[in-house]
């Protein structure tokens, strides 16, 4: 009896020991599947390559302003870009001059304070494409920021590249 007693209480030991270097294990890759989903929410960008890092996704229109995409580009676009302020709101309107027409656009904002950097990336689509210098404009916009004075610099990126080029800094108020 002894004996069947002595099994049962090592028996024990050892499912409570197995259990606590599970939920030990557990405890980092919980731990780091915290981190991931709080950065996804956050807008931290993907890890890797500094172009592929630009921040929390900004609602963009684009469209090619020569080939095939005009209905799409926004009238009005300059180069640089020009930076408005409405009631809560700031609007990024731009020309991007490309090597083909065949790329994507998308925007990302970091917002350090009254900082507001927008990166808008391009991104190369398809393999082969003619090599003609086009002109794609577009639009992005900031929603829901409170009153005040805001720098907001604009910068563009290649998906892959380290290189960014700033297109513009400017002071706007947003009533």
């Amino acid at each position: 009896m002894a004996n069947a007693a002595s099994s049962l209480h090592h028996g024990l030991a050892d499912t409570t020991a197995r259990q606590a270097a599970i939920t030990s294990n557990r405890l980092p890759m919980r731990l780091l599947m915290s981190v991931l989903f709080a950065c996804t929410l956050a807008g931290c960008g993907s890890i890797g390559d500094p172009g592929d890092q630009i921040g929390r996704p900004l609602p963009i229109e684009y469209g090619s302003t020569q080939f095939g995409g005009g209905e799409h580009a926004p009238p009005g676009a300059t180069e640089p870009p020009t930076v408005t302020a409405s009631r809560g709101r700031v609007d990024v309107l731009g020309l991007i001059n490309l090597g083909t027409p065949c790329y994507e656009l998308d925007a990302g904002l970091l917002q350090t304070g009254a900082t507001l950097l927008v990166t808008v990336r391009v991104t190369p689509v398809g393999e082969v494409c003619v090599q003609v210098v086009d002109q794609f404009a577009y639009r992005t916009w900031i929603e829901g920021l409170p009153s005040g004075t805001y720098q907001v610099v604009v910068e563009y990126v290649a998906r892959g590249s380290e290189q960014r080029r700033r297109a513009a800094a400017v002071a706007v108020t947003v009533p």
